[in-house]
């Protein structure tokens, strides 16, 4: 997910400009907005939220419920970021100091297909070709890449498409994606035969990782796994290497402590090479 904020008193004055309708802000109007956050989401929707003071209370009747809104921001004579989409709600702020404020609220029209639940039998049929009759039927643009097989049903059951769509590219390995107009049902890449794009060490060596915390979207984090440590008799690096690697829960700890003098961490992969130094 990418996040755009773009401010009237930003360095450089960003341009923005800003349409409800078919009218644009006024100049005066556009100097009393004060943040415009546009989300580029991946699965999701794309979303945009605008907000202004509201002294006289003159964009509550602008900018009303399902109006549609048109953002384009970005720097002068530079690259651009365009949100259409319409207003899904409003939310007005009363502080005890300081002028009324609205948040404006709006959501990308291109991404309709996360609404509503559909029940459907697709028989005899590619699953890229169902993506392409599903894109065809919301006015997406499909960007497909072809599968295999023909399969003999898939059920469309209480969903709606952008889910069922997500869930037939989990089984062909594929990416699923709206992007602006655009439905994309492609191959995901092949990334076991790639080698990794840097390597940094980390409490081994020159020491160019001071820590990390990573985050892991799902138990199996890979199936190579390399670690190290120092046989502290030898002063050689032990080199060890896992089959598989499952992540622990977030949260939980996955330290303990050694007593060589002084107080050092040790990680559990390591722990066995500890024991026998």
């Amino acid at each position: 997910m990418a996040v755009i904020n773009v401010t009237s008193e930003s360095f450089a004055a960003p341009f923005f400009e800003i349409t409800f309708g078919s009218r644009a802000l006024s100049t005066e109007e556009t100097s009393l907005v004060t943040d415009v956050e546009i989300k580029d989401e991946i699965e999701e929707k794309d979303t945009a939220t605008i907000t202004v003071n509201d002294p006289f209370f003159q964009f509550q009747k602008l900018a009303t419920k399902g109006m549609s809104v048109r953002i384009v921001a970005g720097y002068f004579m530079g690259k651009t970021k365009e949100f259409i989409g319409e207003v899904s709600g409003l939310t007005p702020s009363f502080p005890e100091t300081g002028l009324p404020t609205l948040s404006i609220e709006c959501s990308a029209k291109s991404k309709k297909g996360h609404e509503g639940q559909a029940n459907k039998a697709w028989k005899k049929m590619k699953r890229s070709e169902i993506a392409k009759k599903i894109a065809a039927a919301r006015g997406w643009t499909p960007d497909v890449d072809e599968t295999k097989e023909i399969v003999e049903q898939e059920s469309q059951a209480g969903e709606s498409d952008v889910d069922f769509l997500r869930k037939l590219a989990r089984k062909e390995n594929f990416t699923f994606r709206v992007k602006g107009n655009v439905m994309q049902f492609k191959k995901a890449p092949d990334l076991d035969d790639q080698s990794p794009a840097a390597v940094f060490d980390y409490r081994i060596g020159n020491h160019a990782v001071k820590s990390f915390s990573p985050r892991y979207a799902s138990d199996e984090t890979g199936k190579d796994v390399e670690g190290a440590a120092v046989n502290n008799k030898t002063k050689e690096i032990v080199k060890t290497k896992a089959a598989a690697s499952v992540a622990k829960p977030q949260g939980a700890r996955d330290i303990g402590e050694v007593n060589r003098n002084k107080s050092e961490t040790l990680y559990s992969s390591e722990k066995e090479t500890a024991r026998k130094s």
